[in-house]
């Protein structure tokens, strides 16, 4: 993937930023390798539960978006940490991985404990993924190198929240109970706090796609409260997940919005009722 010119990096992108910009990139490049591990397992979880064949086919489909996933961040992260004050190329290191620190693989016990891990790590998270790669998206400039790598993301990070979302959705259907995680921040309070706050137009954000914490938080918040809390409460009563949520008519509530729609696009493509035996 063409990653744009260094040469048309923003005049106030110093060496330093670009530096921290490239180990951000990094640093996501080794969760989406590790996150290769963690699909693989889950695909395994599935099978050991007869899930539907779909569901298993989207495991493993997603272990692959996630090696290539992985390959687009380090090279991002090599292109950026290739960026100097001037837009001159500058000394690139590679990136290295090191063994996998896991010598087993440990399932889940039951399906409602499949079901409840799948809902913290999989509907909350990816579905948080994909509403700060939306975020992102739309505060990147035109020229940002991080663009097309970005939206490649947003496309399979949607289609891996659907998964999640209608692995519930089967595991539910099939007898599962969920064990609903704590909530680990103050909604309210963030939602307060944060809403007067507009992300900072650094290069940071504008340029590599990098959120500020403040934003991340308040994204995160809404992601919860109008969108995967309605969803969870609509599949364990057996009602239909709506597409549309209430969101604040601002940037952040933009950009949960349309990553909601955009996996509900994608869990639509679903469909199954029951177990399937072999």
């Amino acid at each position: 993937m063409e990653l744009g010119s260094l040469a048309d990096i923003p005049s106030d992108y110093t060496e330093h930023e670009a530096a921290s910009a490239a180990e951000e990139w990094r640093l996501r490049g080794l969760s989406e390798h590790a996150s290769i591990a963690s699909f693989s397992r889950f695909s395994l979880e599935l099978m050991r539960f007869a899930a539907h064949p779909s569901l298993i086919e989207g495991a493993h489909l997603a272990a692959i978006d996630e090696a290539r996933h992985a390959k687009l961040s380090f090279d991002m992260a090599s292109h950026l940490r290739g960026i100097s004050q001037t837009g001159s190329k500058i000394a690139n290191e590679g990136v290295h991985i090191g063994d996998f620190p896991v010598s087993d693989v440990r399932l889940s016990a039951s399906l409602s404990a499949m079901a409840t891990r799948t809902f913290e790590e999989g509907c909350m998270g990816e579905s948080s993924a994909s509403a700060r790669l939306v975020f992102a998206i739309s505060s990147l400039q035109g020229d940002s190198p991080s663009g097309a790598v970005m939206r490649e993301l947003l496309s399979d990070e949607a289609r891996h929240a659907a998964l999640a979302w209608a692995t519930i959705k089967w595991a539910v259907l099939n007898g599962a109970t969920l064990t609903m995680p704590p909530s680990r921040v103050k909604q309210d309070q963030i939602l307060n706090s944060a809403a007067s706050k507009p992300a900072p137009a650094s290069p940071f954000l504008t340029w590599a796609g990098r959120i500020p914490e403040s934003a991340t938080a308040r994204l995160h918040a809404l992601v919860n409260d109008a969108w995967v809390v309605p969803w969870i409460q609509a599949l364990l009563t057996g009602s239909e997940v709506l597409a549309v949520v209430n969101m604040p008519k601002d940037k952040f509530g933009d950009a949960v919005a349309e990553a909601a729609r955009l996996v509900h696009e994608e869990f639509n493509k679903f469909s199954f009722t029951t177990a399937v035996t072999v």
